[in-house]
């Protein structure tokens, strides 16, 4: 169902599942030693050298994008057994392993995310280079 309010208790049916559906929600949301947390710092570190209130109405849309995350995570997983949760399955070795390998990466990027800073980092400055070079060109 696409209903928030016809789910709940799913932390009661599967643990694993919702371990893992929180590791992956707070990379959502931007906590830090996520993934998230990387590029929502990037972003809007390179928003306030622009404009300082468009930074801040920036990190007003990350606090209300946890809230929202974070209620319905409280929504679906917390609290007692629906009809349609009760029959909600435990994890398959498969699905175990693709939820892992997930939050394995969300953790381990909002440590170390170097290893994909650095594929981009020649593009970036490529794509800096030309905006500096076409902003000489049109300034009188």
């Amino acid at each position: 169902t696409r209903e928030m309010s016809k789910l709940g208790g799913i932390r009661n049916v599967s643990p694993q599942f919702t371990s893992f559906f929180m590791i992956i929600l707070l990379g959502s949301v931007a906590l830090p030693l996520t993934s998230g947390f990387v590029g929502e710092f990037l972003l809007i570190n390179g928003i306030y050298r622009f404009s300082m209130w468009a930074a801040v109405f920036a990190g007003l849309t990350v606090i209300l994008g946890a809230v929202y995350m974070l209620r319905s995570f409280q929504a679906i997983m917390l609290g007692e057994v629906r009809g349609v949760t009760a029959t909600f399955a435990a994890l398959t070795r498969n699905e175990f392993t693709v939820l892992f390998v997930i939050a394995a990466a969300i953790l381990f990027f909002g440590v170390y995310p170097q290893p994909i800073l650095g594929l981009i980092d020649n593009d970036v400055k490529l794509l800096l280079e030309g905006i500096a070079s076409s902003q000489k060109t049109i300034t009188p």
